[in-house]
């Protein structure tokens, strides 16, 4: 019986996986998007705002700390770890105003620019 359980839910998984997207609409951005930015608002569902940030404005001790202040901040989540191109996503849910996330991602980057506290790539 054992086996058969665990068959059925490997199988259940890995449709789940293949059906699933990582984000609303879209798997990303790509740098076409994000040049020029340092981070874009790019999807949603019907929850949440997708946002993704380019890590790579930051030094390796400033992109530690922006991380940390990310997870102390109580708007955003982290969706993934920073893929190839150096992007992380975030997400913030549709309760609070956009505006109010655009304020406080502001705040983040520039606090990580002239805080570097953090060891480097603390997160990776």
């Amino acid at each position: 019986m054992r086996p058969a359980l665990l068959c059925g839910f490997l199988a259940l998984i890995t449709i789940t996986s293949l059906s699933a997207q990582r984000f609303g609409s879209t798997n990303g951005v790509d740098e076409i998007i994000m040049s020029g930015h340092e981070y874009v608002q790019f999807d949603q569902n019907a929850t949440k705002y997708f946002w993704a940030v380019d890590l790579n404005i930051f030094q390796p001790t400033q992109k530690s700390t922006f991380q940390e202040l990310v997870f102390n901040n109580g708007l955003l989540i982290a969706v993934s770890t920073p893929d190839a191109n150096g992007y992380w996503y975030l997400a913030s849910f549709k309760t609070y105003d956009k505006s109010l996330v655009i304020t406080e991602l502001n705040k983040m980057v520039d606090k990580a620019k002239t805080l570097a506290t953090n060891p480097q790539n603390k997160y990776q």
